[in-house]
């Protein structure tokens, strides 16, 4: 079951991530327009609420180029969010070897690994994410996930105030980071107060 803290993880932020490292054998102009066609379309029957469809469709890219970066991370986290947990990591496992430098890929691959139990190599990665991106939202709001899934929950906390500084209101991880400090606090027995931060959460810092 996935971690109650976890990130809501979309399409988007995939594309988003892996959005500069096109990596692999280059494309030829037609395959290119294809692959692009081929996600955009999957994007839009993941956005349905059609994930298996969505998941045919990014197949039918991966036949078309299987070591672009884009097509793998996208398929990962779609397998991630079907709960094909094996299959999402060996797909992010391969997008993170074509683009070691991409600390979102590594934050995707951690979280997969998160949940498929395997603590310690989940951690190498978030390790590596955080040496790339220190200052990365993304990075910040899945090293709180793994403390809070340890039960370090102010670590967590302090994770998630960081992603609220950093990132901007519009930002979907603020949103999440949000709701996951209100989870602490509920979990914790307690609500914070208007207009305040005091609660059981800051004791535990």
């Amino acid at each position: 079951m996935p971690s109650p803290f976890i990130l809501s993880l979309t399409l988007v932020l995939a594309l988003l991530g892996a959005g500069g490292e096109q990596t692999g054998p280059e494309l030829s102009e037609g395959d290119a327009a294809r692959v692009a066609e081929l996600l955009e379309t999957g994007l839009a029957l993941h956005e349905a609420g059609r994930p298996l469809e969505a998941l045919d469709v990014l197949r039918r890219a991966e036949a078309v180029a299987p070591e672009q970066v884009a097509v793998q991370v996208n398929i990962g986290l779609l397998l991630a969010e079907l709960d094909q947990l094996e299959a999402a990591q060996r797909a992010l496992a391969r997008a993170r070897d074509r683009a070691p430098q991409d600390a979102a890929i590594r934050c995707h691959l951690a979280g997969v690994l998160q949940r498929l139990k395997r603590h310690q190599a989940a951690w190498q990665e978030l390790a590596q994410a955080l040496k790339l991106a220190p200052d990365s939202p993304l990075v910040r709001f899945q090293l709180g996930v793994s403390f809070a899934d340890a039960g370090i929950l102010g670590e967590a906390a302090r994770e998630w105030e960081r992603v609220l500084a950093a990132a901007g209101e519009e930002d979907p991880l603020a949103a999440q980071a949000r709701a996951n400090l209100q989870r602490i606090d509920r979990l914790l027995g307690v609500l914070t107060p208007p207009g305040g931060s005091a609660s059981l959460r800051d004791h535990c810092k």
